[in-house]
């Protein structure tokens, strides 16, 4: 008996993280950086896009992020990242190490745009164990927001 995981159908994963202003993006903090990573369901990796954001805003405790205001002065806003943003995570199941954080921040940036379409995201969270980590992604193909918690 194989303990290794099943195979997963499609195009694979989208690994992200994102730089905030503060933890609550209900109390008006932000997105200032977003990164991710395709992986294939082998494991490879196989492209990766990154961007600083222009939260509107000051930056909250910088010694955290270690971003200072003169980086983000010229960065794009959200909603001029958002549709390659959507591309970039379409179709992928989202994997972030604290996905229930990134996935708050990026849902909440996507619901302040106007006339925003996008399918459910399908995610998990790396904070769980590796055998646990692959029965989440392997049950995330109903499109579901999946919690490790």
């Amino acid at each position: 008996m194989s303990l290794a995981p099943a195979p997963v159908a499609g195009p694979g994963f989208a690994v992200i993280d994102f730089e905030t202003t503060g933890l609550l993006p209900e109390y008006h903090h932000r997105a200032v950086e977003v990164a991710v990573v395709h992986v294939d369901p082998d494991g490879i990796v196989t492209g990766q896009w990154d961007t600083l954001i222009n939260p509107r805003r000051d930056l909250g405790p910088q010694r955290i992020q270690g971003m200072s205001s003169k980086y983000i002065f010229g960065a794009p806003f959200f909603e001029e990242v958002a549709s390659h943003l959507i591309e970039f995570l379409s179709g992928r199941v989202i994997i972030g190490h604290n996905a229930s954080f990134d996935m708050r921040f990026l849902d909440a940036d996507m619901d302040r745009l106007e006339n925003c379409r996008r399918d459910p995201w399908a995610s998990a969270c790396s904070c769980c164990s590796p055998v646990g980590m692959w029965a989440l992604v392997r049950s995330s193909r109903t499109g579901s927001t999946i919690s490790a918690s």
